[in-house]
């Protein structure tokens, strides 16, 4: 109906909340391992955690919607996996952590026991979602009571990335068509984008010196 721009004057009923998500509001700050993690003056290792969230993209010159769901590493910003869907999904959030498993397979870095920092949204509170993460995967995760609030790195990443690349998503006229364009920002987000956060390395530069300035001769 969306697609064929049908509006159908309704009252949506509130769903009640999941069993997860109750299970998770009862453990309070206790469910944000990032923020404990924090608390406790850990440093956080390259590769240790990732945040993610799903990030609407406009395109087609503002006629079409899209979402993006992208793992951005927690220290190193790289950007380990990412999927482009229609609508938010479980499954479209399982693609995305599918491509950061073999990316950082590539790396030597373990998934058991990474971080996964994320919101309470229904893809995330999902049984199909956790299952894969926590008892295949034996992932840790990590949930962002306050939304944005507890989430601020993931943010910074959707706010810049959809900024500087706005004038491109504009102008793609098909899904395929901005997967393609996103694919190649997000090469030049890993591999040649330099952060302030990270001495204005790169991304994949700094996994490589292992988190170490690097020297100028």
């Amino acid at each position: 109906m969306g697609q064929l721009e049908l509006v159908v004057a309704r009252k949506r009923l509130k769903p009640k909340p999941s069993v997860i998500l109750k299970a998770v509001t009862r453990l309070g700050d206790k469910a944000n391992l990032i923020r404990q993690l924090t608390d406790r003056n850990h440093r956080f290792q390259v590769g240790e955690a990732m945040v993610t969230d799903f990030t609407e993209i406009i395109y087609a010159r503002g006629r079409k919607k899209a979402q993006l769901a992208p793992l951005i590493g927690y220290v190193e910003k790289v950007c380990w996996g990412w999927s482009l869907s229609p609508t938010c999904t479980a499954a479209a959030a399982l693609a995305a952590w599918t491509k950061a498993k073999k990316m950082r397979r590539r790396w030597r870095l373990k998934n058991a026991g990474v971080i996964v920092h994320h919101d309470l949204g229904t893809t995330y509170t999902s049984w199909l979602w956790l299952r894969r993460l926590l008892a295949h995967d034996k992932a840790r995760v990590s949930w962002a009571l306050r939304g944005a609030q507890d989430n601020p790195e993931m943010e910074s990443f959707n706010s810049h990335f959809k900024q500087e690349n706005r004038s491109l998503f504009w102008e793609c006229q098909t899904l395929a068509e901005l997967e393609r364009v996103v694919a190649d920002r997000i090469r030049y987000y890993n591999h040649q984008r330099r952060h302030a956060s990270l001495k204005n390395q790169r991304p994949v530069g700094y996994i490589k010196n292992k988190g170490k300035p690097v020297k100028k001769n």
